[in-house]
């Protein structure tokens, strides 16, 4: 799937078991990734729908085409039901 094929309104969850990194798309897993290192800070800041090239003033365009609605940020991986959950909840609202 690309950006290209997505429209309206979606719902974009990534969690982290502290094995797997897995995406879901509306609710539904779309792929699992196994990371085999813990993940360390790069003492940057947390940039959501841009990249850092336009905080420094480069010319990148790589910006998200779109607006984010909703953010959230939790200190334990979510289940799948836990994200389905989430997205039935949010996705009346859109």
């Amino acid at each position: 799937m690309n950006s290209g094929s997505l429209s309206g309104w979606s719902n974009l969850t990534l969690t982290y078991d502290g094995s797997n990194l897995t995406m879901y798309i509306n609710g539904v897993s779309f792929a699992i990734t196994n990371v085999n290192q813990t993940p360390v800070t790069n003492g940057s800041d947390t940039l959501i729908g841009g990249n850092t090239n336009g905080l420094s003033g480069g010319s990148s365009s790589d910006y998200f085409d779109g607006k984010i609605g909703v953010v959230h940020i939790y200190d334990t991986a979510l289940d799948g039901g836990q994200v389905s959950q989430i997205y039935s909840q949010y996705s009346s609202r859109y």
